[in-house]
């Protein structure tokens, strides 16, 4: 896997997962995860998204999908509290209680690590 040059608090060590960090696109990233819908985090995303699969809660898939026209290919809601595994890694949605659809990640390498 290439490097990834996104900020180093935006990258999950050992994946090629962005979180909000969607001015970062680039060729590395697996996947990227939005963890709510506050501009400040989807900043980056347009209509004309194709760097990778979003993956977030489906209370924010929804609202980026209505709010910025992102096309639906590149757009995955996870339901609450499920592991799932992405390219290899656990990751469960967990409410944040911050805003509606608003969600901690919670990461299972392969190694264990979280």
């Amino acid at each position: 896997m290439s490097s990834l040059v996104a900020p180093v608090h935006k990258v999950i060590p050992g994946t090629g997962f962005v979180v909000d960090g969607f001015r970062h696109s680039q060729p590395a990233a697996t996947a990227y995860f939005l963890t709510h819908g506050h501009s400040d985090h989807y900043a980056g995303i347009t209509a004309n998204w194709c760097a990778g699969p979003i993956y977030c809660s489906h209370i924010t898939a929804r609202l980026i999908l209505h709010l910025l026209g992102v096309q639906p290919q590149y757009v995955h809601g996870l339901d609450l509290h499920k592991p799932y595994v992405i390219h290899g890694t656990e990751v469960t949605l967990v409410e944040a209680n911050h805003c509606p659809g608003a969600v901690q990640l919670l990461f299972r390498l392969a190694d264990g690590r979280k």
